[in-house]
């Protein structure tokens, strides 16, 4: 009856010492991830601590409320070197987002401004680890969604939520828009990089694939080689991001 009582007891203070995720976000539980590309020297797998993630990509509406309190990142303020002329191109003004599109991902941001919301927000830009898997890319289940999405490339932007949360509760990892990562160019490096890594490779071409893990994964390929393409101030209009955050503080 005693050890009853007291497995009960350290239940509860096992569940109240649980950190809820914060409100808008999800937990993905601790993992090993299989690195797409690898030094000679590194192992296959990469452990991935526990982490939060924004169950969705952040939102026009979401945005909106961001450059309201914080000026500098309207439209006309921000100097190029930090986001390109297209930046926020598709708003209509400076505080002013297109009619019927609250709920749409923010597109033509750029690094920095995505790094500045998410420090705004408590949060931080996820790496690239984290995101390849809390995306679940590497379920086989995935690989025709993904390769049928990256073959229509001017496809109109639609709301977030489009389909059913993966095995983590995240939704819009794929078939949305493209997301910054915090280590975007951390693999193939060329011109501005946030990485000490030293590679280049040529992007967009067999070469490219050829460092690959596998070569049988040609739509991971295809994302290391689009963030590898990007510098810190480029903007597109189907990239956007989400924020993580830490599980302690």
């Amino acid at each position: 009856m005693k050890l009853t009582a007291l497995f009960f007891i350290l239940l509860l203070a096992g569940v109240a010492g649980a950190k809820a995720p914060p409100v808008g976000m999800v937990e993905v539980k601790a993992g090993a991830y299989k690195l797409f590309y690898r030094e000679k020297d590194q192992k296959e797998l990469a452990q991935v601590s526990s982490f939060f993630i924004d169950k969705f990509p952040v939102t026009n509406k979401d945005y909106l409320e961001f450059v309201k309190k914080n000026p500098e990142w309207k439209r006309a303020a921000v100097p190029t070197v930090f986001a390109t002329e297209n930046y926020l191109q598709s708003w209509p003004g400076a505080e002013v987002i297109p009619a019927n599109k609250e709920n749409h991902p923010v597109v033509s941001v750029s690094w920095f401004a995505a790094r500045k919301y998410c420090e705004f927000k408590g949060k931080r830009l996820l790496t690239v680890n984290e995101w390849e898997y809390a995306s679940d890319s590497e379920n086989p289940a995935h690989s025709e969604k993904i390769l049928e999405w990256y073959g229509r490339p001017n496809s109109q932007l639609g709301a977030i939520k489009t389909g059913k949360a993966n095995k983590f509760g995240v939704y819009d990892m794929h078939g949305l828009i493209w997301e910054w990562v915090e280590d975007y160019a951390s693999v193939m490096i060329k011109g501005d990089s946030r990485s000490d890594n030293t590679r280049e490779k040529n992007l967009f071409c067999g070469s490219g694939a050829l460092g690959a893990a596998s070569t049988e994964e040609y739509a991971t390929f295809m994302r290391f080689a689009f963030r590898s393409s990007l510098k810190g101030n480029y903007v597109t209009e189907n990239l956007g991001f989400r924020c993580g955050k830490d599980m302690q503080p």
